[in-house]
């Protein structure tokens, strides 16, 4: 017969575990959010700031 120490320690690692993959899985979902947000504003961050080319337009290199 199981006493009733041996089943709250059971009970008690099962809700550990299951505490700690809810707390992974908020991890994971926040640094992937972050990830996107970093990455969808340095998309814009270049398109705004994109130096043009300091000779593009100006010369003209042509063989004959």
């Amino acid at each position: 017969m199981m006493d009733i120490g041996s089943f709250m320690s059971t009970q008690l690692s099962i809700l550990q575990h299951t505490v700690n993959m809810a707390l992974l899985n908020m991890a994971n979902s926040s640094q992937a959010a972050a990830a996107t947000a970093m990455i969808q504003n340095l998309t814009q961050t270049q398109a705004i700031t994109q130096a043009p080319h300091p000779f593009l337009g100006i010369h003209l290199d042509i063989k004959i």
